[in-house]
């Protein structure tokens, strides 16, 4: 990202950068046996880096009172992927993607 944000490369999403930086490691390290679907998976791992399959303890009066939305410097549709896998009750999210 400090690339990004300094202008020295055009402004992406960091499931680009991350997915690059991937690939890279797996050219230093000689890892050649992956499929491309299985880097595609592993890029996208930290999606799935919750707390597991759990709901809210909240109960529906304490849901009305209080709003979740995280503001992570994650991608929004890695947040999203990662709310539907650990069940995480989020009214918003709001990400660095989103405000660039």
């Amino acid at each position: 990202m400090d690339k990004v944000n300094s202008g020295e490369t055009p402004w992406t999403t960091v499931e680009t950068i991350y997915r690059r930086r991937l690939e890279e490691l797996l050219v230093t390290y000689g890892i050649t046996v992956l499929t491309t679907g299985e880097i595609d998976t592993l890029a996208r791992a930290w999606w799935r880096s919750g707390r597991g399959p759990t709901r809210s303890g909240h109960s529906a009066s304490e849901a009305s009172i209080h709003r979740h939305a995280p503001v992570p410097m994650r991608s929004f549709i890695g947040m999203v992927e990662l709310a539907r896998f650990a069940g995480l009750p989020w009214d918003c999210i709001i990400t660095a993607e989103n405000a660039r």
